[in-house]
Protein backbone atom coordinates (compact mmCIF):
# COMPACT_ATOMS: atom_id res chain seq x y z
CA UNK A 1 0.00 0.00 0.00
CA UNK A 2 1.06 3.60 -0.59
CA UNK A 3 1.27 6.00 2.37
CA UNK A 4 -2.09 7.54 1.42
CA UNK A 5 -3.69 4.09 1.24
CA UNK A 6 -2.21 3.13 4.61
CA UNK A 7 -3.48 6.34 6.19
CA UNK A 8 -6.93 5.85 4.68
CA UNK A 9 -7.03 2.32 6.12
CA UNK A 10 -5.89 3.58 9.54
CA UNK A 11 -8.72 6.12 9.52
CA UNK A 12 -11.21 3.44 8.51
CA UNK A 13 -10.06 1.21 11.40
CA UNK A 14 -10.37 4.15 13.82
CA UNK A 15 -13.94 4.75 12.68
CA UNK A 16 -14.81 1.08 13.14
CA UNK A 17 -13.32 1.09 16.64
CA UNK A 18 -15.27 4.26 17.48
CA UNK A 19 -18.44 2.59 16.23
CA UNK A 20 -17.84 -0.38 18.53
CA UNK A 21 -17.06 1.82 21.54
CA UNK A 22 -20.17 3.93 21.02
CA UNK A 23 -22.34 0.81 20.88
CA UNK A 24 -20.75 -1.28 23.64
CA UNK A 25 -18.70 0.91 26.01
CA UNK A 26 -19.94 4.51 26.12
CA UNK A 27 -23.52 3.23 26.40
CA UNK A 28 -22.81 1.82 29.88
CA UNK A 29 -24.46 4.42 32.08
CA UNK A 30 -22.71 3.13 35.18
CA UNK A 31 -19.44 4.31 33.56
CA UNK A 32 -20.29 7.13 31.15
CA UNK A 33 -23.08 9.56 30.35
CA UNK A 34 -23.76 11.96 27.47
CA UNK A 35 -20.99 10.86 25.08
CA UNK A 36 -20.40 13.37 22.29
CA UNK A 37 -18.07 12.49 19.41
CA UNK A 38 -15.79 15.35 18.30
CA UNK A 39 -15.20 14.61 14.65
CA UNK A 40 -13.99 18.03 13.48
CA UNK A 41 -10.32 18.60 12.64
CA UNK A 42 -10.20 21.44 15.16
CA UNK A 43 -11.11 19.10 18.02
CA UNK A 44 -8.82 16.36 16.69
CA UNK A 45 -5.86 18.73 16.75
CA UNK A 46 -6.75 19.66 20.32
CA UNK A 47 -6.33 16.00 21.31
CA UNK A 48 -9.98 15.11 21.72
CA UNK A 49 -11.91 12.16 20.30
CA UNK A 50 -14.95 12.25 22.58
CA UNK A 51 -16.41 14.31 25.44
CA UNK A 52 -18.19 12.40 28.21
CA UNK A 53 -19.55 12.70 31.73
CA UNK A 54 -18.16 10.25 34.29
CA UNK A 55 -20.69 9.91 37.14
CA UNK A 56 -18.51 7.73 39.40
CA UNK A 57 -15.83 10.44 39.41
CA UNK A 58 -18.25 13.37 39.55
CA UNK A 59 -16.86 14.68 36.25
CA UNK A 60 -18.69 16.44 33.43
CA UNK A 61 -17.55 17.33 29.92
CA UNK A 62 -14.32 15.37 30.17
CA UNK A 63 -12.12 15.71 27.09
CA UNK A 64 -10.86 12.24 26.16
CA UNK A 65 -8.18 11.06 23.74
CA UNK A 66 -8.71 7.43 22.71
CA UNK A 67 -5.46 5.49 22.36
CA UNK A 68 -5.78 2.41 20.16
CA UNK A 69 -3.49 -0.16 18.54
CA UNK A 70 -5.03 -0.56 15.12
CA UNK A 71 -2.09 -2.55 13.73
CA UNK A 72 -2.13 -5.10 16.57
CA UNK A 73 -5.73 -6.28 16.62
CA UNK A 74 -4.81 -9.97 16.56
CA UNK A 75 -2.36 -9.64 19.46
CA UNK A 76 -2.44 -6.33 21.37
CA UNK A 77 0.82 -5.05 22.83
CA UNK A 78 1.12 -4.86 26.65
CA UNK A 79 2.29 -1.23 26.37
CA UNK A 80 1.31 2.18 25.07
CA UNK A 81 3.50 4.97 23.71
CA UNK A 82 2.95 8.69 24.30
CA UNK A 83 4.69 11.16 22.03
CA UNK A 84 7.34 13.58 23.32
CA UNK A 85 8.53 15.00 19.99
CA UNK A 86 8.52 14.48 16.23
CA UNK A 87 9.67 16.11 12.99
CA UNK A 88 7.08 17.88 10.84
CA UNK A 89 7.00 17.82 7.02
CA UNK A 90 9.59 20.63 6.97
CA UNK A 91 11.92 18.55 9.16
CA UNK A 92 11.36 20.90 12.09
CA UNK A 93 11.31 19.51 15.63
CA UNK A 94 7.84 19.70 17.16
CA UNK A 95 6.47 19.17 20.65
CA UNK A 96 4.81 15.77 21.01
CA UNK A 97 1.11 15.47 21.78
CA UNK A 98 1.64 14.16 25.32
CA UNK A 99 3.71 17.10 26.57
CA UNK A 100 2.19 19.77 24.31
CA UNK A 101 0.55 22.16 26.77
CA UNK A 102 -1.78 23.50 24.08
CA UNK A 103 -3.59 20.16 23.82
CA UNK A 104 -6.92 19.99 25.64
CA UNK A 105 -6.75 16.28 26.57
CA UNK A 106 -7.77 15.62 30.18
CA UNK A 107 -8.06 11.84 30.13
CA UNK A 108 -6.77 9.00 28.02
CA UNK A 109 -8.85 5.97 27.15
CA UNK A 110 -6.18 3.30 26.64
CA UNK A 111 -7.72 0.47 24.60
CA UNK A 112 -6.43 -3.07 24.10
CA UNK A 113 -8.72 -4.43 21.40
CA UNK A 114 -8.62 -8.05 20.24
CA UNK A 115 -10.37 -8.94 16.99
CA UNK A 116 -10.81 -12.03 14.84
CA UNK A 117 -9.32 -10.23 11.81
CA UNK A 118 -6.42 -7.84 11.32
CA UNK A 119 -6.64 -4.20 10.30
CA UNK A 120 -6.86 -4.97 6.56
CA UNK A 121 -10.36 -6.48 6.86
CA UNK A 122 -11.39 -5.36 10.35
CA UNK A 123 -14.93 -4.19 11.04
CA UNK A 124 -16.54 -3.41 14.39
CA UNK A 125 -18.39 -6.74 14.53
CA UNK A 126 -15.03 -8.59 14.53
CA UNK A 127 -14.12 -7.38 18.04
CA UNK A 128 -13.89 -10.27 20.52
CA UNK A 129 -12.41 -8.55 23.59
CA UNK A 130 -11.73 -5.03 24.80
CA UNK A 131 -9.72 -4.03 27.83
CA UNK A 132 -9.58 -0.35 28.62
CA UNK A 133 -8.13 1.92 31.27
CA UNK A 134 -9.41 5.44 31.93
CA UNK A 135 -6.43 7.52 33.03
CA UNK A 136 -5.93 11.18 33.85
CA UNK A 137 -3.27 12.82 31.71
CA UNK A 138 -2.20 14.88 34.72
CA UNK A 139 -1.82 11.75 36.84
CA UNK A 140 0.64 10.33 34.31
CA UNK A 141 2.60 13.60 34.31
CA UNK A 142 2.63 13.66 38.12
CA UNK A 143 3.84 10.05 38.26
CA UNK A 144 6.69 10.77 35.85
CA UNK A 145 7.67 13.88 37.82
CA UNK A 146 7.74 11.83 41.04
CA UNK A 147 10.19 9.52 39.27
CA UNK A 148 12.52 12.32 38.23
CA UNK A 149 10.96 13.20 34.88
CA UNK A 150 9.15 16.48 35.20
CA UNK A 151 8.41 18.53 32.10
CA UNK A 152 11.87 20.10 31.80
CA UNK A 153 13.61 16.78 32.43
CA UNK A 154 11.51 15.15 29.72
CA UNK A 155 12.58 17.88 27.28
CA UNK A 156 16.23 17.38 28.27
CA UNK A 157 15.93 13.63 27.84
CA UNK A 158 14.32 14.07 24.45
CA UNK A 159 17.20 16.27 23.23
CA UNK A 160 19.82 13.93 24.66
CA UNK A 161 18.31 10.89 22.93
CA UNK A 162 18.31 12.62 19.54
CA UNK A 163 21.98 13.53 19.95
CA UNK A 164 23.40 10.43 21.62
CA UNK A 165 21.23 7.66 20.17
CA UNK A 166 21.17 8.28 16.38
CA UNK A 167 20.34 4.65 15.57
CA UNK A 168 17.19 4.76 17.67
CA UNK A 169 15.64 2.08 19.82
CA UNK A 170 14.79 1.75 23.50
CA UNK A 171 16.44 3.89 26.18
CA UNK A 172 16.42 3.09 29.93
CA UNK A 173 14.49 -0.14 29.40
CA UNK A 174 14.94 -3.12 31.70
CA UNK A 175 12.74 -6.12 32.47
CA UNK A 176 11.63 -4.26 35.62
CA UNK A 177 10.95 -0.87 34.04
CA UNK A 178 7.38 0.40 34.12
CA UNK A 179 8.30 3.05 31.55
CA UNK A 180 11.12 3.87 29.14
CA UNK A 181 11.86 5.95 26.08
CA UNK A 182 11.83 4.85 22.45
CA UNK A 183 13.30 6.63 19.44
CA UNK A 184 11.88 5.47 16.09
CA UNK A 185 14.29 6.40 13.31
CA UNK A 186 12.77 4.41 10.45
CA UNK A 187 9.78 6.78 10.21
CA UNK A 188 9.97 10.13 8.47
CA UNK A 189 8.64 11.87 11.61
CA UNK A 190 11.34 10.24 13.80
CA UNK A 191 9.18 10.39 16.94
CA UNK A 192 10.46 9.95 20.45
CA UNK A 193 7.89 8.38 22.75
CA UNK A 194 7.65 7.46 26.37
CA UNK A 195 6.41 3.88 26.62
CA UNK A 196 4.19 2.79 29.54
CA UNK A 197 3.61 -0.80 30.57
CA UNK A 198 0.03 -1.98 30.91
CA UNK A 199 0.49 -2.69 34.62
CA UNK A 200 1.51 0.94 35.20
CA UNK A 201 -1.42 2.24 33.18
CA UNK A 202 -3.79 0.11 35.24
CA UNK A 203 -2.25 1.32 38.50
CA UNK A 204 -2.70 4.97 37.46
CA UNK A 205 -6.21 4.52 36.10
CA UNK A 206 -9.36 5.77 37.79
CA UNK A 207 -10.96 2.56 36.58
CA UNK A 208 -10.43 -0.19 34.06
CA UNK A 209 -12.77 -2.64 32.43
CA UNK A 210 -12.73 -5.88 30.44
CA UNK A 211 -15.47 -6.41 27.86
CA UNK A 212 -15.84 -9.84 26.26
CA UNK A 213 -18.27 -10.73 23.53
Amino acid sequence: MSYSELRANDMRVEREIARFLDSHVYNKESLFLNPRRTDTLDWQFKGCDIIVDVPSLGLQNVIVDEKTQGHYLLRPLPTFALELSFLNKNNELMEGWFTDKSKATQYYMFLWITASEDDRTFTSDKVTDVKFAFVSRQKILDYLESNGYGYEKLREMDSLIRISNPNGGAVNKTSYSDFWFYYTTNLKEKPINIVLRQRLIYSLSDFYYDFKR
